[in-house]
Formats: C-alpha cells, structure tokens, sequence
C-alpha cells in the first residue's frame, strides 16, 4: 500500500487514496474468488490486481470511487444470479445492461435506483466490467460487436 501512496504529498489526499486502494483491492479479491478461473488465470489476475493499484494514485479519487461503486454493484447482481463474476459471458452482460436500464430494482440486491440510469452511468459500468477482464488478463468480452452495439 505504501508504494500506492509514496508520491503524494498532501496526508489528507494521500489517506482518501489508501483507503479507496484498500477497499478496492478488497472487492477485485472478492470478485476473484467468485470467478471461475484456471489456477494460471488466477495468478496473472491477481498480477493484474497489484498492477492496476500500483498505478491508482494517477487516477483521481472520483474515478477510484466509481469504479469501486461499480465493482461491487457488479459484484452483487452476479450473487444474486448466481453466475460467475469472471468470465461473464454475452448473454450475461446483455442481462446485466437491461437490468441497469430498467431501473435496476431487486430486492436481492437491495437496491433501487428509483430511476432509469442514464446512458452515461451504464456505459460506466460496461467499463467497469471491461476493465475487470483487462485486470484479469481474459478475453474481454464487452468488445464483442453485438454488445458494443447496445
């Protein structure tokens, strides 16, 4: 963690920084163990997981926020049906947006937006999911021109 927040100056902004980073690495663990991965792609994910939080502090604590936010919604929706965070496949992801789209109530999620999300909030969380699989070094499937089209 230390080497995440050396090259800040300010504490206050280097402590918001380790404190996203902890929460983050905490849920790509999370999402990891609920992948269906090899022990290889295991390894190169949790490579990808060191990776991408050595490089956090270049990124402003907005986007960290957001994509922890979107991690764990993620996260969830995948628990709530019962489906592999990793890899997601085409169907699942189409599911996913549609769910985003329709408000995205559940009560398994515990969740309700109370209102539709707006194009820019799903595009945010199909980076987030394609991000996920770029961290993971697996075949992102959110670039697949049926899903790129929606």
């Amino acid at each position: 963690m230390e080497t995440v927040t050396r090259r800040l100056t300010d504490p206050r902004l280097k402590q918001r920084y380790a404190e996203l980073v902890t929460a983050l690495r905490s849920e790509l663990f999370s999402i990891g163990a609920a992948a269906n991965l090899s022990t290889e792609q295991i390894h190169n994910a949790n490579l990808g997981i060191d990776s991408f939080l050595s490089t956090a502090t270049g990124q402003s604590p907005h986007s960290l926020r957001q994509y922890l936010h979107n991690f764990r919604f993620y996260r969830r929706w995948c628990m709530a049906k019962n489906i592999p965070t990793l890899p997601i496949a085409p169907f699942h992801v189409s599911e996913y947006l549609e769910f985003l789209e329709s408000k995205g109530r559940t009560k398994a999620l515990q969740v309700d937006f109370g209102k539709s999300l707006k194009p820019s909030s799903i595009a945010s969380h199909l980076s987030s999911i394609s991000l996920l699989h770029q961290i993971a070094e697996i075949t992102d499937i959110t670039k697949i021109k049926r899903i790129k089209q929606r």
